[in-house]
């Protein structure tokens, strides 16, 4: 029997990781492996090894090369599994890196963004990717970031937020960049504080209050994610 392909995730930190997409593809019979480029780990020369992508966030910009060369071969190799249409997945750092290599330009925003904020889906999102019937086009998710960027050519627009106007966006319909965090569990985020507290104070919130709202909103988060992410995972059934 011809053994699946794994599942590839790009990891930018120790600290962020799938988080609830790890158990949705272990729960799917989908094995996966991380590759740590920010530790020296060279990316697989073939991206035809894997049914998926997925790249995860980072305290990294997609434009800082010189600081972290390592992101040239990354982008190259990201270009690689667009070029071979494989399902790819962006989340934050990760959907900045897409949208650049798919023509949008990535820029700083006027402020680091981090906190439980609310995030407008678009009705042509929900109608077609998800699978749940009593979803909220309106839903509150984690937001990390400080970086923004325009719609790539060809995009569609998925998301949007008061301060972000593009939160995600899906390109032809197998690559998702998605800017705000469905996929963090509890200690994940409690890793994050702990780590990046200039974030925090950039953002002008403290880590109590942080871990306050996630209390709040995390379940709910999750359980966006999981019907989101459910639908992304469909898509590696054509490129196993």
């Amino acid at each position: 029997m011809k053994e699946s392909k794994k599942v590839l995730v790009i990891q930018h930190t120790d600290k962020e990781s799938l988080g609830i997409i790890g158990v949705q593809l272990l729960n799917y019979g989908i094995d996966y492996s991380y590759i740590k480029p920010f530790y020296g780990e060279d990316l697989p020369l073939d991206v035809n090894m894997f049914s998926g992508l997925i790249i995860l966030g980072g305290p990294q910009s997609a434009y800082q090369e010189k600081e972290f060369p390592y992101l040239s071969k990354e982008k190259d190799f990201i270009k690689k599994a667009i070029d071979e249409n494989i399902p790819i997945l962006g989340i934050c750092l990760g959907s900045q890196l897409l949208a650049e290599i798919l023509g949008s330009k990535v820029s700083s925003g006027p402020k680091m963004r981090i906190g439980w904020e609310p995030v407008e889906l678009s009705q042509l999102f929900v109608n077609n990717y998800i699978n749940q019937a009593d979803i909220k086009i309106t839903i509150q998710p984690l937001h990390w970031h400080k970086d923004i960027f325009e719609l790539p050519p060809q995009a569609s627009q998925i998301a949007s937020s008061k301060n972000t106007k593009v939160e995600g966006f899906i390109w032809r319909t197998n690559v998702w960049g998605l800017v705000f965090h469905l996929e963090a569990d509890l200690t994940q985020i409690e890793e994050m504080a702990n780590t990046f507290k200039q974030d925090l104070l950039d953002a002008g919130i403290s880590s109590t209050k942080l871990l306050e709202l996630t209390h709040q909103y995390l379940n709910e988060s999750n359980q966006v994610g999981k019907s989101v992410f459910s639908s992304w995972i469909h898509l590696l059934d054509g490129n196993k």
